[in-house]
């Protein structure tokens, strides 16, 4: 069900739950009004979902106590990671300052403690707010956890008293929890700058460097000594500049004047190379990775190792047990209320309602436990299917994507009756479907269904109807044509044809997507005229004569010129080319099949039905039995049949997966479509297919013949 599929704007996910069981209590209470006898009426609805709970407060310095009934239990889901998180924020109310005077002021709150709770209890998750900043609506995605089992025994007020301690000390819990907490981020995030670490880390990485090996007394000059030859020879280190080099003297920066350039001399010849780290491309070998003390003795080393060895492992115990407390404390707050005398008002949950999307647009479904399976059932508009917890989990909790649970039901553990199934007194047997009803619904179901069968079956005698007349009047149109075609025969008698041939070149090109074109000359007028004069004449005949006979009967219009008379039978597959011969008995028949061949057969006088061979469900058998031609002359009849098989099932197949408007709907022409997508069982489909390969329209060749009887054996 989709938001836009309402006929009333939703303002939030929880509001429809809401008008839903509005309307469901006014039906009952109008229901209960009627009925009553001088006592006052019962309505199921508030017997099922309502419950009470006492306000108990202080106002302006003033104490309270109201009773008050509630349906649906609204709770926050923002800022709480757990449904009694959620029903502790709300049964507890925080203090708010009066309005008045600061010397007039006083401190008002209140809390709220169950009486009476409902056999189905039920909690509307609120994940809507309004952003202020955007002006629009937003659902809240934070992740929510609830149980399976919750236990309201804390929420009474019986137990009141009990729950106000145990809420007192899990205060003072979280207070020291909260220290903590404080003191072991210092341990984890230490530092003083922007970049904080864990201290453990940060001490042994003062005890890898301080034992690291010093390779030389200066990075620079270690990458002086260990760069590789291949140098510009007589250059100055990176660190003089070009001003410097020009002040050298003569002497020392080249060669005496007279010497050709290039012979070096003895002092470029012993200066060693340097190496330009942002040029060169590869480090020296030796260069070393980690940077290291420049100055240390083996006894500062050994008295540093071990100050910083004892502090790690100092640091190390107290971060054990910051976490040991820490795991000590959610443990004993997890407990708190698992005592027996905390466990005695058990819920189970039944039901989820889910929505996926943004606050004003988006899907819903719903889980909802079926105790006779014990499993968890998905109902997704049509679809019911088997769940499991762990994929409720994952579409309800939220913080993944954007579906979540928006509505939880619960319901009394202790009154099975609930959910459980109704036995007949008499045989012991589980009562299901409208045996489970009262007796007045199921005599007005029963009712219903039948005047639902009724007019099932009026459709059904309408359709047929109509689909007979269409037959008489195509075969009145089928005897007139041939009646105008054998009186426009000069010469001796041919057989007529019906085809879908090129029209003369005296007349326009025709268009074979058409049934029918118009003829320019006056015969094609008074065939015109003749044909509906036929149709006419066979309607008021179709109760006493056949469309055989009407055809045999139809008597030769005046005598005109011979013409063509051009039709396109209707079919989405490509037309078969039919020659007939006229005779009393028996007919010739020639049939052309595309990409298979063409026929001429002999048939028996109704044996062969062209307007049968010319329907989608043909089409694709002919096909299908073309394709297996080669293994036909390979393997034998029996291959190439089920060849024939599998090809035609597997574009039926295809065919169901596929989604077509309904104009152009596939179960209309394959019933094996309709089986498929409703999921029928197996030996249905493959009886419909050997029923349909065993057509005796196919006993136009040896080869389908023998395809035929196969299909017939099995």
């Amino acid at each position: 069900m989709t938001d836009d599929t309402l006929d009333f704007p939703i303002q939030d996910v929880s509001e429809f739950t809401h008008k839903l069981l509005d309307w469901l209590e006014d039906a009952f209470q109008m229901k209960a009004e009627e009925d009553r006898e001088g006592e006052k009426p019962k309505n199921p609805m508030v017997e099922l979902f309502y419950g009470r709970f006492l306000a108990v407060g202080v106002l302006e310095g003033k104490k309270f106590e109201n009773t008050e009934m509630f349906g649906q239990y609204p709770l926050q889901v923002n800022g709480f990671k757990d449904l009694h998180e959620c029903l502790e924020a709300a049964m507890i109310e925080g203090e708010i300052e009066s309005l008045h005077s600061a010397e007039n002021s006083a401190r008002s709150g209140q809390e709220h403690w169950f009486t009476e709770l409902p056999p189905v209890l039920t909690f509307e998750l609120s994940r809507f707010e309004f952003n202020q900043a955007l002006g629009r609506p937003e659902k809240i995605h934070n992740k929510l956890e609830f149980p399976s089992m919750l236990y309201m025994d804390r929420y009474m007020d019986r137990n009141r008293e009990t729950t106000r301690i145990k809420r007192e000390e899990i205060r003072r819990l979280k207070e020291h929890l909260t220290l903590l907490q404080q003191r072991l981020e210092r341990y984890l995030s230490y530092g003083s700058g922007p970049k904080r670490f864990p201290l453990a880390d940060v001490l042994q990485y003062a005890m890898e460097f301080a034992s690291s090996k010093p390779v030389c007394t200066s990075p620079v000059e270690d990458i002086d000594t260990s760069a590789p030859p291949g140098g510009t020879t007589g250059q100055q280190l990176p660190s003089q500049s070009t001003t410097e080099q020009d002040s050298l003297p003569a002497a020392e920066s080249s060669g005496p004047a007279s010497a050709p350039t290039t012979a070096p001399t003895a002092a470029q010849q012993h200066r060693i190379p340097i190496h330009k780290p942002f040029t060169q491309s590869r480090l020296p070998p030796d260069l070393p990775m980690h940077p290291a003390p420049r100055h240390i003795s083996d006894e500062e080393l050994r008295v540093l190792e071990g100050c910083l060895h004892r502090w790690r492992s100092e640091v190390e115990n107290d971060t054990r047990d910051l976490q040991g407390s820490i795991n000590r404390i959610h443990r004993t707050v997890e407990l708190m209320y698992s005592d027996k005398s905390m466990m005695q008002v058990p819920y189970r949950l039944h039901a989820v309602l889910v929505h996926e999307g943004q606050a004003n647009a988006g899907h819903y479904w719903a889980y909802v436990y079926d105790p006779n399976q014990r499993c968890w059932m998905k109902y997704n508009d049509i679809s019911v299917t088997k769940s499991s917890w762990e994929e409720l989990v994952r579409d309800s909790f939220g913080g993944y994507r954007n579906a979540s649970a928006y509505c939880l039901m619960y319901i009394n553990d202790k009154k099975p009756f609930l959910i459980e199934e109704e036995f007949d007194k008499e045989t012991g047997q589980i009562l299901s479907g409208m045996d489970k009803l009262p007796p007045d619904l199921k005599q007005y179901v029963k009712g219903d269904n039948e005047m639902f069968e009724k007019e099932i079956l009026e459709w059904d005698t309408l359709q047929a109807r109509k689909a007979q007349q269409e037959k008489l009047a195509l075969a009145a149109a089928l005897a007139a044509a041939a009646a105008a075609a054998a009186a426009s025969s000069t010469s001796s008698p041919q057989p007529m044809s019906i085809e879908s041939s090129p029209p003369d070149n005296s007349a326009p090109q025709q268009d074979p997507e058409y049934m029918e074109q118009p003829s320019p000359t006056n015969d094609s007028k008074q065939l015109q005229e003749d044909t509906e004069r036929a149709i006419s004449r066979a309607a008021s005949e179709q109760e006493a004569r056949s469309p055989e006979a009407l055809l045999n009967a139809s008597s030769p219009p005046p005598s005109s010129p011979q013409l063509d008379v051009h039709m396109s039978l209707p079919s989405s597959p490509p037309s078969d080319l039919v020659t007939e011969e006229e005779s009393p008995c028996q007919r010739t028949v020639e049939v052309a099949i595309p990409n298979v061949g063409t026929f001429v057969i002999e048939t028996e006088e109704g044996g062969y039905d062209d307007e049968a061979m010319m329907t989608p469900k043909m089409q694709g058998i002919i096909m299908a039995i073309g394709k297996s031609s080669s293994v036909f002359d390979e393997s034998g009849p029996e291959a190439a049949f089920f060849k024939a098989i599998k090809l035609e099932y597997a574009r039926l197949l295809r065919f169901a997966q596929e989604d077509t408007p309904r104009e152009n709907d596939y179960r209309i022409q394959h019933i094996i479509v309709y089986f498929i997508q409703n999921q029928a069982p197996k030996k249905i489909l493959e009886r419909t297919l050997l029923t349909q390969f065993a057509d005796r329209n196919l006993a136009f060749d040896e080869r389908y013949t023998t395809l035929c009887s196969s299909a017939f054996t099995c």
